[in-house]
This record gives C-alpha cells, sequence and structure tokens, in this order.
C-alpha cells in the first residue's frame, strides 16, 4: 500500500511536552484585549521578542533563550533541535490592565500555512525585521497576507545588538521594498555591541540600557548631542505625518501650535488602524531592550476587538450571539488534540457547549483556558475578542466554526496555501496501514497544507 503525500512542508512528528495547567487567570472584557500577531523572516527575532515581551510585563517567569531551547514559544523538541520556530505558538502579556495575545508565527515559507493561521486569528500586526538583514523575502510575503486582510500593524527592527546591525539602513530598505508610510518613531543610540539605548520620539527622552538590564528597565538621560539633528529631523517627519492625517491637527501643525500629546497618540491610533502611518520601532529581544515601549505602544495604537471589524459584522453575521473559530490543532500525546480558537463575538463560560456548524455537532468545552508557551491557564469565561484553548473535543478540526445551536453560522475557510512538495511512503509491512493511516491523519490535523491520499497506482 502506498500513500501519495503532498505538503507545503517537511512531514515530521511533533512531540510535546505535557501541557501544564496552573492557576486560573484574570478575564479580561473586549475593550482591554489586544490580539497580535508577530511575522517576519527566519531569524529575525520573532521568538525571542514574544518570549521578552511576556517576561518583561511579568506574565511569564521565565526569559528564555533560542540558544537554550527554553524561549516561551518554541518547546516542541524539533523546534529546539533546529532552533527555529515551526508550529504557531500562543503566549499572552498583561500591561496597563490589557491582555495582550501573542501570537508567535514562523518565518520560513515552508511553514507558511502556520502564519495565514495566525494573522487570521489576530486584529493587528508586528512585523519584525533583522536589524542585520533588513527586507527579506519573508517579510514581503507576510506584509502581502497583511494587506489583504487590511491589518494594522508596526515594524520593529530587533538584534539591534548584532554585529553590523543598521537602523538607517533598514528604514531605508522598508521605504523603497514595503512601504513608503513608514515613519520612524524611536533612534537607536549605538549600533551593534555599542547599542545601548533608544530616543522615543512620543515622549522626546531617551532611555539608557545598563548592561546586565533584566526587565527591560532603563534610565532616562539626555539626548545625546551627536543625535540631536537626527532627533529634530525624525521628530518634524513624524509630527508631519500624523497631522496631515487630521484636518484639525495639520491646522495647528501649519500655525506652529504645539499639539497636545493625548490628541497626538489619539491620531497616531487612527492612521495606525487606516494604514496611513507604519510606525518603525527597535530594540532587541534577547536583551529586553526596547520591550517596556513596545508593550505601551501596542496597547495604545493597536485597536481593541470591539475596534476591530470582525467576521461577526460582516456578511449575513452581524447580529450573531456567539462565533468562533478554530484557527490551530496542537497534538499531544498525553493530552490529546488541543484546540485553538478566537472569539469573535458572545461570551463563552468555562464547561459550555457549543454547535460545531461544519460537522452539525455539539461540543463541550471543559477546561476553556488561555495559552501561555505550553502551559494552559485555566479561566472562568472568556469575552468576545479572546483567544482561548480547549483540550479533547472530539469533531473539531482547524477552520471549524462554533455557535450556539439556535443560530447557526459558517464562517468562510482559511485560505491556506497550496501544496508545493508531492512525495509516496509505502509500508514496510502488511496489516500497517491502519496506523500509517492515522499517523497521516494526525499530521493534517495540525498542519492543513498537509494532504494525503491512497493511490492504487503507486502500489
Amino acid at each position: 500500500m502506498t500513500h501519495d503525500l503532498t505538503s507545503a512542508r517537511s512531514a515530521t512528528t511533533l512531540e510535546i511536552q505535557p501541557f501544564q495547567e496552573v492557576e486560573a487567570m484574570k478575564v479580561y472584557g473586549s475593550s482591554a484585549i489586544r490580539n497580535v500577531a508577530f511575522v517576519g523572516h527566519g531569524a529575525s527575532g520573532k521568538t525571542s521578542l514574544v518570549d521578552a515581551l511576556a517576561f518583561v510585563s511579568g506574565a511569564s517567569r521565565r526569559h528564555g533563550s533560542i540558544k537554550d531551547g527554553t524561549t516561551l514559544t518554541d518547546y516542541s523538541p524539533d523546534e529546539i533541535q533546529r532552533k527555529h520556530t515551526i508550529n504557531l505558538g500562543l503566549g499572552h502579556a498583561e500591561w496597563l490592565d490589557t491582555k495582550l495575545n501573542l501570537i508567535d508565527t514562523p518565518g520560513y515559507l515552508d511553514y507558511f500555512g502556520e502564519v495565514i493561521s495566525g494573522l487570521h486569528a489576530a486584529d493587528a500586526a508586528v512585523v519584525v525585521l533583522s536589524g542585520t538583514g533588513g527586507v527579506e523575502v519573508g517579510t514581503e510575503k507576510v506584509w502581502e497576507v497583511c494587506d489583504r486582510l487590511h491589518l494594522p500593524r508596526v515594524l520593529f527592527v530587533s538584534l539591534m545588538d548584532k554585529e553590523h546591525a543598521d537602523f538607517q539602513r533598514v528604514f531605508d530598505d522598508v521605504k523603497a521594498h514595503l512601504t513608503p508610510k513608514v515613519v520612524p518613531v524611536e533612534i537607536p543610540v549605538g549600533d551593534g555591541h555599542d547599542f545601548h539605548g533608544i530616543i522615543n520620539l512620543f515622549s522626546g527622552h531617551c532611555h539608557f540600557y545598563k548592561k546586565g538590564t533584566k526587565t527591560g528597565e532603563y534610565d532616562i538621560v539626555a539626548i545625546p548631542p551627536e543625535y540631536g539633528a537626527l532627533f529634530k529631523q525624525y521628530s518634524e517627519q513624524l509630527t508631519e505625518a500624523v497631522a496631515s492625517t487630521d484636518d484639525e491637527l495639520i491646522e495647528r501643525y501649519l500655525g506652529g501650535e504645539e499639539i497636545p500629546r493625548e490628541n497626538f497618540i489619539k491620531a497616531v491610533k487612527k492612521a495606525v488602524i487606516a494604514g496611513e502611518i507604519v510606525p518603525l520601532f527597535c530594540g532587541s529581544g534577547e536583551l529586553t531592550y526596547g520591550t517596556r515601549t513596545l508593550l505601551k505602544k501596542m496597547v495604545e495604537l493597536f485597536p481593541s476587538p470591539a475596534e476591530a471589524t470582525s467576521p461577526a459584522e460582516k456578511g449575513t453575521h452581524g447580529g450573531v450571539p456567539l462565533l468562533g473559530r478554530v484557527f490551530k490543532t496542537l497534538s499531544e500525546s498525553h493530552v490529546g488534540d488541543v484546540t485553538l480558537f478566537r472569539l469573535y463575538a458572545g461570551e463563552l463560560r468555562n464547561g459550555s457547549e457549543v454547535f460545531n456548524a461544519e460537522h452539525e455537532t455539539v461540543e463541550k468545552l471543559n477546561h476553556v483556558s488561555v495559552q501561555q508557551g505550553k502551559e494552559r491557564l485555566e479561566v472562568e469565561r472568556l469575552s468576545a475578542g479572546d483567544i482561548g484553548s480547549v483540550a479533547k473535543l472530539k469533531d473539531t478540526h482547524t477552520g471549524d466554526t462554533f455557535c450556539w445551536r439556535e443560530a447557526p453560522v459558517r464562517l468562510p475557510p482559511i485560505p491556506f496555501p497550496d501544496p508545493v512538495a508531492t512525495s509516496a511512503v509505502v509500508v514496510k509491512q502488511r496489516g500497517e496501514e491502519d496506523k500509517l493511516a492515522a499517523g497521516l491523519h494526525k499530521l493534517h490535523e495540525e498542519d492543513p497544507t498537509f494532504h494525503f491520499e491512497y493511490s492504487s497506482e503507486l502500489g
């Protein structure tokens, strides 16, 4: 017996460590949630940044590293061994009384289906660029998807502490290959091993980081004189770019008036959501430099689920009392399938029975949780817009919609990329066909870009 295998990535068995269930977590309302996908080319620093953001916020107990295989969202043996992300990972940070759902996605195109899943669950994106690599193939691919989904986004130049890091070169690269709407909102002080500070254009302060900084803490110091001209240039560019998106502000700006910070931040948020400007941040996830500012600005500039346009507001789905969609399935040997889902409308309580519209079956959601890497933190309920997880569902798969039985609805399927490789597998011994089929089915559950079929012609 043979099987024809078609996949957008290599077929490897994923062994995941047992999920740990820990203390219950605070419930956040829709207006206090931000769903953010971290996307970019491979090795640009996404996973290290997500790990640092969760740790600096206090939501994660350990600051991990790629080198040691201890990052929050890369915990499978394959990811630890290969030192890059293979599966979509999910964590969260808590900052300014807001819960930030952090969706870590792979950077290599072999796993692009995971990127598609993550972006469909998000309301905004942080596009991460390497300070040494700039705009790469993967950066352009994720940018195209963000454009199609009309996702608000910011850019973050990571790895600024690495040799040959060059912020100005990356800025020029972005303007030439991604968008002319990019506007620097930070200026790094020093490049490479001399990177030790960040000038924040919103506050006009210079953040000085001492060696050995653990949680992104900094001292506020005077802007170095050699950066004075650049600070003035970028500040004027930022003010003009934001003011040009608002009639009232442009009048103030042209009249020489100072724009109050509160009004300015509101205008920046409006412009970011409309895609009229794309702020450019910088820092280092490994050193935690720049993480506190990024946490604050994700809260201030990104839309909450209550402000973002969701599938519940499109087409014929308006006003539905409950609407959620599964965007990722993980297979865990000790628990079974772990389902990650985004709730778009309604409130979901632990133990609720929901209706799977695709398969017309009822599923009971026991132990509804939120993910923190490989851990699950149980919650009593989830508000509209939040992201949760649940284990041991029988007939629910990636892409499925759930709702109340009284108000059935089905969302359009997630548009996963077409497979790009084909292979054939033959069992060594007769009688093992069912085992092979079960294993292939499990791979398909985790990765919908992986397809398999029986071919009598190959036998």
